[in-house]
């Protein structure tokens, strides 16, 4: 256990050693959990394909020898319970030891902060809390054709005083020796619906501490993955919230009775939308969904039956300045979390303090006044555009993006001073009709922003709100300016 006050979730990570019997599964524990899902894990740890097949072998096998395992089982010195009807009793599990890779540091860790994320990483293995954490179902896809990108994992935690009946934790002689092995694919399987619903999960007794949490990873910096983000503004459903549905139904059957499920930012929102889409028999077993600042859903993309399936087991955390977290529409309460930076720069869980009193994170009447006035803004900005039209207007924004040349959208989105000089270079390798289309779109954002902040009270928002307009105001003058220059030459 630790004392006093602990600043954020890796020193909580340092520091916090009772099991999960001693202190049971937390929103921290969520929060670094997802912040994992940025490693790349591919052939370190044992892929969703892999347990599919070796589901198959199983039932081919218990087809072919129904008739011996029938007779076998009523045999004394055989129980039926010592057969294999799991895959993940016969798959080797992967622990976050095995990913202390050295030699793929430097294309392994992804998103806003991925040395944070080697550092989760490093703290995790070392952890006695996590350290023996069975790891499975690594799956990743990325499709710049189909504007997708994807990934998910699931960590399974046995009960030490069931352990017998569960595959086993490595010890501290076995845990360096317990790499991943056989054939891993980065390529999303969609097997029998049919076949796996046979498939008894671990439905433990009251008594049994083991859960899974299956985890959903956030967006990383190419273009690709923040192009599916901004269309979650008008497609409903994209294709990583179709594969989050298919991902949750294809690996529940084999997991523990109790489950967990979680993300940050689209990981937050590729989770929340596979709980709310799953099927009763796997939304009966889901104890919580975690999701950590992350956007809400186009309008009617969720209906109210399918919000009220889940209501009282959906945990919602924003930071103060969250700007994320707070877009489209999400009717569930949250609550605030105190963070040690400004702005965008927030939306790092890294940034979040904790409360070690409360095993949580440390919480905050409101949001600021800033994030107030970047809800209202943007709600207005948004609803004012039918689907085919926020379709054009992403369109355009992101061939600037693509015809500049960027690779790391992080730089356009979350770059600071850097952003409007770059969206304007970007603006300049457009064609008219395009230009035209971003141009309208942003001088319409820097009205709406203006007229927020002049009726606000706050001068904090007044404030934001004159940034807000001025440089998009900025931009469209730019793309306006750089246009008829061009007209004016040819």
């Amino acid at each position: 256990a630790y004392r006093g006050f602990v600043v954020n979730i890796l020193s909580y990570l340092e520091s916090e050693f009772s099991t999960f019997e001693e202190k049971p599964f937390n929103p921290l524990d969520s929060a670094l959990l997802s912040q994992f899902c940025m490693v790349r894990c591919e052939g370190l740890v044992p892929s969703l394909n892999e347990i599919e097949q070796k589901h198959t072998e199983l039932t081919q096998s218990d087809r072919f020898t129904k008739t011996l395992r029938t007779f076998l089982t009523k045999l004394p010195i055989m129980n039926r319970s010592t057969q294999p009807e799991n895959p993940l009793e016969e798959i080797k599990a992967a622990y976050f030891v095995d990913l202390l890779r050295a030699e793929r540091y430097a294309s392994m860790f992804t998103g806003l902060v991925p040395g944070r994320v080697k550092d989760t990483l490093i703290g995790l293995a070392a952890s006695p809390r996590f350290r023996t954490l069975n790891l499975y179902g690594y799956e990743s896809v990325f499709n710049e054709q189909e504007q997708n990108q994807f990934a998910a994992i699931t960590f399974v935690y046995t009960d030490q005083s069931t352990a017998s009946t569960h595959a086993s934790a490595p010890d501290d002689n076995t845990r360096a020796n317990s790499s991943a092995t056989g054939t891993h694919t980065n390529t999303y399987t969609n097997s029998s619906i049919e076949n796996r619903s046979k498939t008894t999960p671990n439905l433990a007794c009251d008594t049994d501490n083991s859960f899974a949490y299956i985890g959903f990873r956030g967006t990383d910096t190419s273009v690709t993955g923040w192009r599916e983000n901004f269309n979650m503004a008008f497609t409903s459903p994209v294709p990583a919230q179709e594969q989050a549905v298919r991902y949750l139904e294809s690996i529940a059957p084999y997991l523990p009775k109790r489950l967990f499920i979680g993300g940050h930012s689209k990981g937050a929102n590729l989770a929340l939308y596979a709980a709310l889409k799953a099927s009763p028999e796997i939304q009966q077993r889901i104890e919580r969904v975690y999701v950590h600042d992350g956007p809400g859903f186009k309008e009617g993309a969720i209906s109210e039956e399918e919000w009220r399936r889940l209501e009282g087991r959906i945990y919602r955390s924003l930071p103060q300045e969250s700007v994320v977290g707070l877009l489209m529409n999400c009717p569930i309460p949250y609550k605030v979390v105190n963070a040690q930076e400004h702005g965008l720069d927030q939306h790092s869980p890294f940034t979040w303090e904790v409360n070690d009193e409360c095993n949580d994170f440390s919480y905050a009447e409101k949001l600021s006044d800033g994030a107030q006035f970047f809800d209202a803004v943007f709600n207005k900005w948004l609803a004012q555009y039918s689907d085919s039209e926020a379709a054009a207007i992403v369109d355009a924004l992101f061939r600037a993006i693509e015809a500049a040349g960027v690779t790391n959208a992080s730089e356009i989105f979350f770059g600071g001073l850097k952003t409007i000089p770059l969206i304007n270079k970007a603006a300049q390798n457009l064609d008219n009709e395009s230009g035209a289309v971003l141009r309208n779109a942003l001088g319409s954002l820097a009205a709406i922003a203006a007229n927020e902040a002049g009726q606000s009270m706050s001068r904090n928002a007044q404030s934001v709100g004159r940034k807000v307009g001025q440089n998009a105001q900025s931009v469209s003058q730019n793309i306006q300016n750089f246009f008829a220059n061009r007209k004016t030459r040819d």
